[in-house]
């Protein structure tokens, strides 16, 4: 749909136990853009006016019955939209961010000018409770996650109607 603002990526040759890094952005006044390890997949011009809502959702959409069938190993929400340059960092373990409680931060790479402002981030090391949120940390809903051994420690599984809910207050601004 063209007045639509998603962008979809095939996994047709992602392999099971493999993992990826994806970074999805979202600007408001630019589009949409979406990396898969470190490149640019595919991008979308188009504008809309940001909603102030009361929760977002890992996992799975709102409206939707279909759980995104997948391990999930550390989720960031920053400030802004990551550069080209920033993304490639991320990839590589390198973007340096503001800091999360009990855990150093990557040296930081010459092409980022300024560190990114991290809002939300999710470990998912044997919970759901955020490391880092400028509002709730702990879900309001937590419905059939299950943990198992990810990159990073451990990641949770979304499959069926497993999702989450956080309260959108603080944790999206």
């Amino acid at each position: 749909d063209p007045k639509d603002s998603y962008i979809c990526a095939s996994v047709a040759e992602w392999k099971p136990g493999d993992w990826h890094h994806v970074v999805a952005n979202w600007d408001y006044e630019k589009g949409t853009s979406l990396y898969v390890d470190g490149v640019l997949d595919g991008e979308r011009e188009c504008t809309w006016v940001p909603r102030s809502g009361l929760r977002f959702l890992v996992g799975k959409r709102q409206r939707n019955t279909e759980a995104a069938q997948a391990l999930l190993d550390e989720l960031h929400i920053y400030a802004r939209p990551l550069t080209a340059g920033e993304v490639g960092l991320a990839h590589q373990g390198k973007l340096a961010r503001t800091p999360v409680k009990g855990r150093a931060l990557p040296e930081m790479g010459a092409a980022q000018a300024r560190p990114a402002k991290l809002l939300f981030h999710l470990p998912f090391d044997g919970d759901c409770t955020a490391a880092q949120a400028g509002g709730g940390k702990s879900p309001t809903e937590q419905d059939r996650i299950e943990f198992r051994q990810g990159v990073l420690g451990q990641a949770a599984a979304f499959a069926d109607d497993a999702r989450l809910t956080f309260p959108h207050a603080g944790n999206l601004r």
